[in-house]
């Protein structure tokens, strides 16, 4: 599992480092991203520098899907594995927090928002001593 966000985390920097900074602005202002978040999202570009992201190939994306409980799962589109974790928007709706088990222990990752739109949003992640971002947009 461990080599898989690794993977994953790689496939979204490569996806990220075509991306330009979008407004920060919700759609809709009367709700809040954790409840904008609720859906599925596919990862659909990646890389290490948001003004050059790239297409991240079929093989390596995933779908994450969050849900109104608080938990959820990213599918791994390669070989259709699942992986479940639970997740929670900071309260100042800068970042997610999601917990998922790694051989057995809690691993916890925070993605930080780069922009947020009602059906794209682009994350920051610094997991693994890299910054990488990635596109994710609503299926």
């Amino acid at each position: 599992m461990h080599f898989r966000i690794i993977v994953i985390s790689l496939a979204v920097a490569s996806i990220l480092s075509s991306c330009k900074k979008e407004d920060n602005k919700q759609n809709d202002t009367k709700k809040k991203r954790s409840d904008l978040l609720i859906g599925k999202w596919k990862v659909t570009q990646g890389g290490k520098d948001p003004g050059s992201l790239i297409p991240i190939d079929e093989q390596y994306s995933y779908l994450d899907e969050y849900k109104s409980n608080g938990e959820g799962t990213s599918t791994f589109l390669a070989d259709s594995s699942v992986d479940p974790f639970t997740w929670m928007v900071s309260a100042s709706e800068t970042y997610i927090r999601q917990i998922r088990s790694y051989e057995g222990e809690p691993d916890t990752m925070y993605l930080e928002f780069y922009s947020f739109e009602k059906n794209k949003f682009i994350v920051k992640d610094t997991s693994f001593g890299s910054v990488n971002y990635g596109v994710f947009e609503r299926q």
